[in-house]
């Protein structure tokens, strides 16, 4: 029986090997937890906040997040895979790590990107500031510390996706 979606147009890579899952996960995930860790910190500073802040809060991470959360999840996933490990400790461990430097080279490329006149100039280069810059720039003059949380706990989850759809992983790794 012949099917409209057969054929070289549908590429199933994505699927197979769990890319479409690791980098949304990546994105909707990762920005949830440092919504919800920036939240915690804020609560515990004694600011009162509710569902509606959460979730403005949240969207706003989705919508300037999504670019640094794709990165993140693949420097991450090619670090790990390039070091052949297979324990939750260690991807726990350099997603920390990952995130937290990949904050701090992006806050840094962003500020030097604002001070150029010939990149910032224009709807253009405000649009890649928003896009890629804004929230490392931001995380890095408030709180850095929550990128060690959020990238060590994204980190588990992508572990697990990862886990799920590669074949050569032993049963209980």
């Amino acid at each position: 029986m012949s099917g409209a979606f057969e054929g070289p147009a549908l590429d199933n890579s994505m699927t197979r090997t769990g890319s479409l899952a690791y980098y949304a996960a990546a994105w909707v995930i990762g920005c949830f937890v440092l919504t919800g860790v920036g939240s915690l910190a804020d609560f515990l500073h004694g600011h009162s906040f509710g569902a509606k802040e959460f979730l403005g809060s949240y969207f706003i991470s989705l919508v300037v997040g999504a670019a640094d959360a794709i990165l993140f999840a693949f420097a991450l996933r090619h670090l790990m895979h390039f070091r052949k490990t297979r324990v939750l400790v260690e991807w726990i461990a350099a997603g920390a790590i990952v995130a937290y430097l990949l904050t701090r080279l992006l806050s840094t490329a962003g500020l030097l990107f604002t001070e150029s006149p010939i990149l910032y100039r224009g709807s253009l280069g405000e649009f890649v500031f928003q896009a890629v810059f804004l929230a490392p720039v931001a995380l890095w003059k408030g709180a850095a510390w929550i990128t060690l949380i959020s990238g060590a706990a994204s980190a588990w989850i992508l572990f697990l996706i990862d886990r799920a759809f590669t074949k050569d992983y032993p049963p209980h790794a």
